[in-house]
Parts: structure tokens; sequence; C-alpha cells
């Protein structure tokens, strides 16, 4: 709880911050402050008495009333309030179940998208991944700590209902408000067009005093901070409930080796090749990727031209989302194009090591496309996206062809008409990357089932 002393500290940084603005300008749109440029100027307001204009004044903006409280929020450097918050929340967590095992069930809304996925559009049967076993956790200890997190969920929501302070800030239509050190005073307003408002001088009335905008504003702040416990909350139950409540084991099980191991892995089969899809961990991002396998290129450009060379199986990443929407559900879908995270050379990639991005070549319009197609269907809950002539059904449909192409990508992309960063006799000699030096090597990969492009 924040302390008397901290509230009137809050308030005392809200004022000089506030000050320092100078005048503020409250209209329906939004909240504007003056312009330094009459050129960049958004609006001008004309404050007249009758007949005679008295100043005018050059603004920009708007800056919605959520921006704003979210400029203070963090002005107030309130994320470290929230961060005690959860600290704390999960100390009381502790004393009721294993914190290991809280922790680990952030992971399974990433692993149960990953799940459906993989029995959707690789065909791979999930249940033989692992067996099923108990966590050591009781139905007892989990509804006592769904029991405490249910109700700081309640006085979180409790806490928001200050967002209606808004309509006390923002004026109606065709009035204006001023807030400068003498308080929040409202006229009535004229607009002759979009960016010219006349305001009468003689309608002035006077709405609450400096002190009264500023608590008004705090109570605002602190709804956001309890909107943001209201969403960790709402993602901890939902962990909770899909983690440890549901008849699958299997969703634990995969969370835990995933925490311990920073990834899980399923086999699949792409056009007759034997490989792996992963759920990955990197740098506080969860990814799913495809393992490229190993194969042999042969190669034809540069001075060793007709040379095979020989890549090992790399990662191929596509970055992860999830996300709350406003009815409280939670979707995941794909963010970014493939990349390589690992040390590794190919002509399709820039660089050996750190973030690369893989060059897609005539499939890159169409894979951006599958990536804010899955954004929409997962956000917007379409049925389906049509995207020339290929129907998305799904964020873990468009996923799975993303994976699927730039597995061909990876594999078959380097050939007569490329256009690659690199040969690919010039990879050798990183992360395994070889240029195999006789037919008797050459033949025992063949032997191994190693496929050999030619």
């Amino acid at each position: 709880m924040v302390s008397s002393r901290d509230v009137l500290n809050y308030l005392n940084k809200i004022k000089e911050f506030l000050l320092e603005l100078g005048e503020l300008f409250f209209l329906p749109d939004g909240i504007y402050i003056q312009s330094v440029s009459r050129t960049l100027a958004e609006k001008v307001l004309i404050f007249e008495h009758p007949n005679r204009v008295v100043r005018e004044v050059f603004l920009t903006g708007p800056i919605y009333i959520s921006e704003f409280v979210r400029l203070i929020y963090r002005l107030l450097h309130l994320e470290e309030y929230l961060r005690r918050y959860l600290d704390n929340l999960n100390a009381r967590i502790r004393s009721v179940i294993n914190m290991e095992l809280v922790e680990m069930t952030k992971h399974v809304i990433y692993i149960e998208f990953f799940l459906n996925m993989l029995k959707r559009w690789f065909n791979v049967d999930v249940s033989k991944k692992a067996l099923i076993k108990e966590l050591g956790v009781s139905r007892e200890h989990l509804g006592s700590v769904l029991e405490l997190i249910k109700g700081e969920i309640t006085n979180a929501y409790l806490g928001t209902s200050h967002r209606s302070l808004v309509s006390r800030i923002l004026p109606s239509e065709n009035r204006v408000r001023v807030l400068s050190k003498d308080g929040l005073l409202e006229y009535s307003a004229n607009a002759v067009s979009i960016s010219r408002v006349y305001v009468s001088l003689d309608s002035e009335r006077p709405v609450a005093g400096l002190s009264e905008v500023l608590n008004w504003l705090y109570l605002l702040v602190t709804a956001n901070l309890e909107l943001e416990k209201l969403r960790n909350l709402m993602m901890l139950k939902k962990e909770l409930e899909s983690g440890f409540l549901s008849h699958d084991q299997l969703l634990g099980v995969l969370a835990k080796e995933f925490r311990e191991k920073g990834f899980i892995s399923m086999p699949v089969n792409i056009g007759n090749i034997e490989t792996e899809i992963r759920l990955r961990s990197e740098g506080g991002c969860v990814y799913a990727c495809i393992s490229t396998g190993e194969y042999v290129v042969k190669e034809y450009l540069g001075s060793q031209e007709g040379a095979y060379v020989y890549f090992p199986s790399a990662d191929v990443c596509i970055e992860l989302k999830v996300k709350q929407l406003s009815d409280e559900d939670f979707v995941v879908y794909p963010v970014e194009v493939p990349v390589m995270l690992d040390e590794y050379a190919h002509p399709s990639v820039r660089g050996n090591k750190g973030k690369r991005n893989v060059c897609l070549g005539r499939d890159e319009s169409f894979i951006n496309k599958l990536i804010i197609a899955a954004k929409d269907i997962a956000e917007r809950k379409k049925e389906k996206v049509e995207i020339d002539g290929f129907t998305v059904l799904s964020p873990e449909h468009a996923l799975a062809e993303v994976l699927k192409r730039v597995f061909a990508i990876i594999r078959y992309g380097y050939k007569p008409g490329a256009t690659p960063y690199r040969t690919a006799a010039s990879c050798a000699g990183v992360a395994g990357v070889r240029i195999i030096i006789s037919n008797r090597e050459l033949e025992e990969l063949r032997r191994r089932g190693l496929e050999i492009l030619e």
C-alpha cells in the first residue's frame, strides 16, 4: 500500500511537471500544449471578447489522456512499485506452493500453442513425447493459490474504477478547458475549422482548483497501476489454470522440461526429410524454431565451383508473442520474420553471429503477409485471412507455413539463378560447415542418408 508520505511526494512531482509545461489545453479530443512553432502547430485557439481578439495560442497535440497518464506513471517510477508488489505476491504464493512450479507455468500458454500447431499442421502425435507423471502439487494447495490471486484481482479491478475521472477532466463538445497554476477554467468554443477554434472569454467558468486536478490525475495514474496489476494477475491465473488444473499433465511436464533446458523439441517430417521443431527461450524471448537438418550442397559459384559443402543442423527461429485481449483471453502469434540466433554461416544469411535475418528471396513479401495475418486473426479473432490465393486459418497455421517455407529456402534456395550474400564454399570453417575433400567422405554421408543437393 502507498503511504500518505508517498502520496504527497507523488502529488508534488505531478505539480512540478504540470507547472513546467505551462498552460495545458483540454479539448474533447485530448490534451494540447503550446507549440514552439506556428508552422507546425495543429490548432490555434483565438481568445476573444465580443468583436475583439485578446490573444492567439498555437497548439500541438492531441495527447490522448491515456498517454498523458502513462507519461505521469513513468515519471513517478510506478513500474518499480508494481515490481515490488509482484515480488511480494510471489513471496505469499511461495508459502503455499513451490515457487519453481509457479515460475515454470509462465511458458504453458506458449507450449499449448506449440502443441496445437504440431498436431494440426505437422501431424505430430505429441502424446508420445513424455511420460505422464504427477508434479507433486496438491489440488488443495492450488485452490488456495487461486483464491489468493482471485482476491487480488477483485481489489485491482475495484482500483480501476477511477478511470471514470477522465470525464471530469476533458470538456464536452464546444468547450475548451485551460489548466494553469490558477486552476482549471472552462470556456465555450466555436470551431470554425479543424485547426481554428474561437474561445469566448466572457464564458469563463471555474471547474476546479489546481489541487483538485492534481488529485484527479493521481487517481487516474493509480487506476493505471491497478490495470497493470490486473493484467499480471490475470496472466498468472490463466497460467496456473492451464498448467495445473487441466487433465492433460503433458503441459506441466513439458513446461518443467522447457524451464530446465530452455527448449523442448519434437520430430517432424517435411518432404520426407526428418527434422525437428523446437520451442526455445533465448534472451528473454520465446521462439519457434525449425532445424535445417544436415545436408550437402554442390558449389556452383566462384573458384570452388564443383566442390561439395557440408552444412550441419542449425535452428531458424521466429519470435512468438503472448497477448491478453480485452475479453481477458490470451493469444499467441509470430511477430517477426525468420532469424538465426546461433553462430552459423549460410549463403542466405549475413554474418556469422548474433541475431540475423534470413534472406527470403521471392517469398519475402508472402512471409511478411503471413506474419501480419497471424496477428490479425489472433487479435481480431478472424476466422481466416486470404493471402494471394492462400487461406490462413489460424496463427498456428501461419507459423507452420512460415517454418516450412524457410526450411525449404535454407536447404534448397542455393542454386543457379539465386543471388546469395556469399558462396557456399566461403561459409566453410564456421560452426562445422566444411568442404568435403574426398569422394569417400561424400559417399559415407550419402550412406548415412544425408541429402546431397547437386
